[in-house]
């Protein structure tokens, strides 16, 4: 029977070499067809971070943090690769112990690693799901529920029964005007809404301000 024993292959330093990237630990085992199962999930991840910074640099992946959907994506794919470099560098050290290899440092430098990869992957989900809380109550609709989609072709009798209720806003300029002035100042909104969700953003913030007396006018946008 042909023994697996690996002559000058370190236990430490496959373990080591895995934590690092999984997949590196197994080639240095000289076992490379696990080494590129173990790799190849990495090297995806990391030519989709590489593919995205090119195209929307930095900041654009970052704000892409803000889609919960993408925020959610992130949490599970954290979750998912920090277990598979706690299994190749178990897997590596399992190898080492059946090779017959001294595996009692190994196995302290394997804990050791393993409450790193814990705690960098922990908090890295933690921040994904910080930011998939904060997206999630940021695009809502109103309190008690989504704001109704609004109507194509409303007709009289709908726009009665869904006129606010209240005290008018001032719509003349005697009303507008601040006292002891005949400038008005409005503010201007505007909102985004589809068909396809049921809920609006106001998107836009304008503030005109008019002088009637010398036909002059303002206009500043808040961003």
């Amino acid at each position: 029977m042909t023994s697996t024993r690996v002559p000058g292959r370190s236990a430490t330093a496959a373990v080591t070499l895995s934590f690092i990237w999984p997949g590196l630990g197994h080639a240095y085992q000289r076992r490379y067809r696990p080494a590129l199962i173990y790799a190849l999930p990495m090297v995806a991840v990391l030519a989709y971070v590489i593919l995205g910074l090119a195209q929307r640099g930095l900041r654009g992946m970052a704000l892409d943090l803000f889609d919960p959907a993408f925020a959610q994506t992130v949490l599970v794919l954290g979750i998912l690769l920090g277990l598979w470099r706690l299994l190749a560098m178990v897997d590596v050290w399992l190898f080492a112990r059946r090779a017959g290899s001294r595996v009692a440092v190994a196995a302290g430098v394997l804990a050791l690693l393993a409450a790193v990869v814990v705690g960098v992957h922990g908090y890295a989900g933690y921040l994904a799901w910080s930011f998939y809380d904060a997206s999630s109550h940021i695009f809502v609709g109103s309190v008690g529920g989504d704001l109704p989609l609004p109507d194509t072709d409303p007709t009289p009798a709908d726009a009665s029964a869904t006129a606010p209720t209240g005290s008018p806003m001032p719509t003349t300029p005697e009303e507008t005007a601040a006292p002891g002035s005949s400038r008005i100042t409005i503010l201007l909104t505007g909102v985004d809404s589809t068909a396809t969700r049921t809920h609006a953003l106001t998107d836009t913030l304008l503030v005109l301000s008019v002088d009637p007396a010398t036909k002059t006018g303002a206009m500043v946008s808040i961003p």
